[in-house]
């Protein structure tokens, strides 16, 4: 896989990463209802695109540049991003310090998910990461 192909499949997937988690975890439905869970999937989908798009695909970029790419730095990123999401969605009814976290969490694993699948298109092209 090149490191395009990677770094795109990556910006796909790690929304999906994020999507996946909150939809688990949403409180909206009781929690034995999959159907209505797996539905919100797209929905949570949208969102965490808007923030890849918006915040995550910067930072990559800002980590590019200085070719800073590891997964400490990636991981650190989605802790940041993940956090002002959980303060920017819970900024009329002041943000609550759990969902903050949580937030934070699941940018991390989306943010890891896509350094899995970057990294993969970068060794195999033999590059340095």
């Amino acid at each position: 896989m090149r490191r395009i192909t990677a770094g795109v499949l990556g910006f796909i997937v790690a929304p999906l990463i994020s999507a996946v988690t909150l939809a688990t975890a949403t409180r909206l439905f009781e929690p034995s209802d999959i159907v209505a869970r797996i539905a919100m999937v797209p929905v949570f989908y949208y969102f965490s695109a808007m923030a890849t798009v918006l915040l995550g695909l910067p930072a990559f970029f800002v980590l590019l540049r200085f070719k800073i790419i590891y997964w400490w730095s990636v991981l650190a990123g989605g802790l940041v991003i993940g956090a002002l999401m959980g303060a920017i969605v819970g900024a009329p009814n002041h943000a609550q310090l759990p969902n903050v976290l949580f937030m934070s969490a699941t940018g991390a694993a989306s943010a890891v998910g896509f350094w899995l699948i970057w990294r993969r298109g970068s060794n195999v092209t033999g590059e340095r990461l």
